[in-house]
């Protein structure tokens, strides 16, 4: 976000078609980056760079995945109280939210389901925030803009680094739920195919969701056949279905995704075990949440 708004910022006035230029250049900035994100994510993956993951303990994953639940939670408390928030980035920013929940709480609408919202109407008569328009079909593949690749060169090195990360993390995390281990320059080379890939087709640079995940994972979803599957929901959704969720509520979606959050949450309990067993486990834990919480997931990770 920041950086298409740092190479295409806001138009000086409100017209449609400043809009609509804007929107478009945008959308070029981000595939741009997506493409140079995936192709550094596939050379890195190629050198075998995911040796990195070995510095990753399991408190320092556990720590780092529990303060990430918690600003997933933050972020979704907009849509559940139905609260129009400013924007925060970087250092401090979760609390800054919080501070500005708190102050506008009282504010707060009821929120219903989707056949409530639309058959009352809620998003004209109290302003209940909606999905909205979904634009339907697919959208042509376009050549990544390579006038931009030398201003974009160091966020997308960064991002790529940090979205392997936060994707490896993540992955620890389900291996060691579930049993199994995590080739870690393979799920690189992955990320990285997906990244160039969809940048060519206008997408912005992506990561694992946690969000996402623990909902597939509650859902017994445990193998690619469930990301194939939810794949094919999602083009059916794009081509034909999208209209249909114009009135959900994004309460509504806030609150499937918090209650996902439960299990990682649930991992604050890591504080008391490790106090008991390994203090040195747990300081690392208590530096990487105290870290992410305050300087967001990018720094928070650096730390």
């Amino acid at each position: 976000g920041s950086v298409t708004e740092s190479l295409a910022p806001q138009a000086l006035n409100d017209s449609m078609i400043n809009e609509t230029a804007r929107d478009a250049a945008r959308v070029q900035v981000a595939s741009t980056l997506s493409v140079l994100v995936g192709l550094f994510q596939v050379g890195l993956g190629l050198i075998h760079f995911g040796f990195v993951v070995t510095y990753l303990s399991e408190p320092l994953v556990r720590g780092y995945t529990t303060a990430a639940a918690v600003q997933v939670f933050v972020s979704q408390l907009k849509y559940v109280f139905g609260l129009h928030l400013s924007s925060h980035s970087g250092p401090l920013s979760l609390i800054y939210t919080v501070l500005e929940v708190c102050r506008k709480l009282p504010q707060s609408k009821l929120i219903g389901a989707t056949g409530i919202s639309y058959g009352m109407g809620l998003k004209h008569r109290f302003e209940v925030d909606v999905v909205g328009n979904i634009p339907a079909g697919l959208v042509p593949p376009v050549a990544p803009n390579t006038q931009l690749f030398s201003k974009l060169v160091g966020s997308a090195f960064t991002i790529a680094v940090v979205g392997f990360a936060i994707a490896i993390s993540l992955g620890k995390i389900f291996a060691l739920r579930h049993g199994y281990r995590v080739d870690s320059n393979q799920e690189l080379v992955a990320l990285g195919l997906s990244n160039l890939i969809g940048g060519i087709f206008q997408c912005f640079p992506v990561s694992c969701s946690m969000s996402r995940s623990l909902v597939q994972e509650s859902t017994g979803g445990n193998s690619q056949v469930a990301g194939a599957i939810s794949s094919l929901f999602i083009l059916l959704i794009i081509v034909k279905l999208g209209e249909l969720f114009h009135d959900l509520p994004k309460a509504v979606l806030a609150a499937i995704i918090i209650v996902n959050l439960k299990g990682m949450l649930r991992q604050l309990s890591d504080v008391r075990s490790l106090w008991k067993a390994n203090r040195a486990d747990l300081l690392i834990w208590l530096v990487t949440f105290t870290a992410t919480i305050l300087l967001n997931l990018d720094l928070g990770l650096v730390v």
